[in-house]
Formats: structure tokens, sequence, C-alpha cells
């Protein structure tokens, strides 16, 4: 693929993928997150395994900040999720809903969602650890909001 076609591409997928995002934000906004985080933290699952007990530590260390956990990607084995439930912060299990190529509008929806809320919230802080999902949301969101990627593997 060519770089100019690889660009008109992208664009037809943001025109088309657009409508189900701007409903999502739309929702976001209607109905705002009744917690308040200062920080979102965006990781795959709580499989066993080096990346995810990092993600586990982290979670420890930021709890004094109300973390938001957000997993979107389906777990295998799920043996560390005791680690992120221990620590009673609340988390988002969205797998169900967006790790689904026949519906994917619905990840379309939920990138406008979780956009919203984290728009609405105040210098809020997103860290990614080796999630992809984090990289959807993204570019919905605030220009001047942090985003911090933790990169487990050089592979990417």
């Amino acid at each position: 693929m060519t770089y100019k076609a690889a660009k008109n591409k992208l664009l037809l997928e943001r025109i088309g993928m657009a409508p189900f995002v701007w409903l999502g934000m739309g929702v976001g906004y209607l109905f705002p997150l009744k917690s308040k985080h200062k920080v979102f933290l965006f990781f795959p699952n709580a499989d066993i395994g080096g990346a995810p007990k990092v993600n586990a530590d982290i979670t420890a260390l930021l709890q004094h900040d109300n973390p938001l956990i957000i997993f979107s990607k389906k777990p295998h084995n799920n043996q560390y999720l005791d680690r992120y439930t221990g620590t009673g912060l609340k988390i988002m299990d969205l797998h169900r809903l967006i790790d689904n190529k026949l519906f994917h509008f619905v990840n379309f929806f939920y990138r406008g969602l979780l956009a919203a809320w984290i728009n609405q919230q105040a210098r809020p802080v997103l860290f990614g650890g080796e999630s992809i999902f984090f990289y959807k949301v993204i570019p919905h969101l605030r220009k001047h909001i942090r985003c911090v990627e933790l990169t487990h593997v050089d592979a990417w």
C-alpha cells in the first residue's frame, strides 16, 4: 500500500466511524461519569505475565489518585485480576463490548464515551500499558491531556 493510499484509507475510516464516536461523546456528556478520577489506566487484561504484573504494581502505586482501570482485551486466564480488585478501585472491563470485529461500531462508540468522560475531568492523566485501545481513544481527547505509554517490549 502506498502512503497516499494509506492516507485515503485512514480518511475513509475516520469518516465512517465519526457518527459512532460523536454518539458516544454525546452520551458521555448527557450521562457523566459519577466518580472523579485523576488517572485513567488502560490495560489489555489481567492475565498472568510480566507486563500485567508491572501494570498491577503501577496500579497499586497510583491507588491514592483513585484511577479508573479499563481492560480492553479478552483474557486468557485473568490470574492477576485479584491484584486489581484487591485495591478497591473501579474497574471497567470492556472486552465483551469492544473486542468484537462483527460489532466494531460499538468500539467506536466507547472511544467517544470514554473521551467525553476523560475530557470532563480536571487535569486527567492517561496511562497505557500495552493497550491498543489506549491509542484509539487519544485522538478524541483535548490536546493538552497528558498521555503516558509504558512499553514493555520494544517490538512495537
